[in-house]
């Protein structure tokens, strides 16, 4: 089993100095507007794929940006460390993976999927490319009907829509991975990272997504982690399979974004 099980970080954007423990299925970081949840995600983002940083990512220029991801492989702890500082004007970063896993992080799959839903249709990094990637590979492995395959054709064909389309297109892409995947081995990660899952949509599609989202994180491998400031996507609580600890909540102190994640020994806290 895959999971990420905590991160710790200095230095990068808002987040001064944050360490977050996670579930190992899912974890939703809740909190008002503008208290910059997206800066966990990116944190996340930055160590899993090595995105680049840039000099506006410093908290504090004159200091080092130190993100450590631990990784759970088959109970076993590794730690993803990424250093980046400023010199000569320019960022020098670099991402430490260790040796006995280097195989593995190279098969591990990072769908992150942003709050505005803006894709790019041939960039191999973006959500939209990266998720009907996934699902033409669990096609070829898995008995699927013609009306599927003709209907991830057409997706894949689309060009650009508006941000609610985009969201649609969305639901869409996740119910078809669902469908694949149930009848495909699950030997590699994924980490699926949703910024705000519920924009643009319809309290009866939140809960749409929502569902869908609860079974997708419980494949095996699989992980999810995502924002929001809508209470029917963090009221959908399993008793003592999913609760309350699943939630980070995530406020702005001054300048800086800090998070305190509510442990629930005993399964005390109801819905």
């Amino acid at each position: 089993m895959y999971y990420i099980q905590k991160i710790s970080v200095k230095n990068y954007k808002s987040l001064k100095d944050n360490s977050i423990d996670f579930w190992p299925n899912k974890t939703v970081f809740v909190g008002k507007n503008d208290v910059w949840k997206t800066n966990i995600l990116k944190a996340i983002r930055v160590a899993f794929w090595n995105k680049k940083i840039k000099k506006t990512d410093f908290y504090d220029p004159q200091k080092k940006i130190e993100i450590t991801l631990e990784l759970n492989i088959s109970k076993k702890t590794y730690e993803i460390f990424v250093q980046a500082m400023i010199v000569n004007n320019e960022v020098l970063c670099e991402i430490i993976v260790p040796k006995a896993i280097k195989k593995e992080y190279r098969k591990m799959e990072l769908i992150y999927i942003p709050a505005d839903r803006k894709y790019q249709k041939n960039d191999p990094n973006s959500w939209y490319y990266k998720l009907i990637n996934l699902i033409l590979k669990n096609k070829e492995n898995s008995n699927l009907e013609k009306k599927y395959i003709d209907k991830i054709n057409w997706l894949w064909q689309l060009d650009k829509l508006s941000a609610s389309k985009n969201t649609t297109l969305l639901i869409s892409l996740l119910e078809l991975y669902l469908h694949t995947i149930k009848d495909v081995k699950n030997e590699w990660f994924k980490l699926f990272i949703l910024d705000q899952p519920e924009n643009f949509l319809h309290p009866h599609a939140t809960k749409l997504i929502d569902n869908l989202l609860w079974e997708i994180s419980e494949l095996q491998n699989t992980q999810i982690l995502y924002s929001t400031h809508s209470p029917d996507l963090v009221a959908n609580f399993k008793k003592k399979v999913y609760e309350i600890s699943d939630i980070v909540f995530v406020k702005r102190d001054w300048e800086y974004t800090s998070t305190k994640k509510i442990e629930n020994k005993n399964w005390k806290y109801d819905k």
